[in-house]
């Protein structure tokens, strides 16, 4: 799956993030852009974690000026880029093929 990723803009998602990353994971996803909109709980330490064992950009943001939504298409290595948020899972039907 390494033409897709996942971005994602988080704050404070400290609570959902390992359950979040082991189900993507699990799909097979190892790409990942998270912009963290200054967190002050463990979010950052989370996402170092899961760095060693995925491919993570990893960018701090002030989301009030709205300017993350532009960079994925930075991001031309993907062919797709899924957009969803720490309390969203993506399903995935056993007869689909991401490949």
């Amino acid at each position: 799956m390494n033409k897709y990723a996942i971005k994602l803009t988080l704050r404070n998602e400290d609570d959902f993030l390992d359950e979040w990353f082991m189900y993507h994971i699990s799909l097979g996803f190892i790409n990942y852009i998270i912009y963290d909109d200054e967190s002050s709980d463990n979010t950052k330490q989370i996402i170092r974690n899961y760095s060693k064992i995925v491919n993570i950009h990893y960018e701090e943001i002030d989301a009030s000026k709205r300017t993350h939504f532009k960079l994925p298409w930075n991001f031309i290595q993907y062919t797709y880029i899924l957009n969803i948020d720490v309390d969203e899972f993506l399903y995935i039907n056993e007869n689909t093929n991401l490949d």
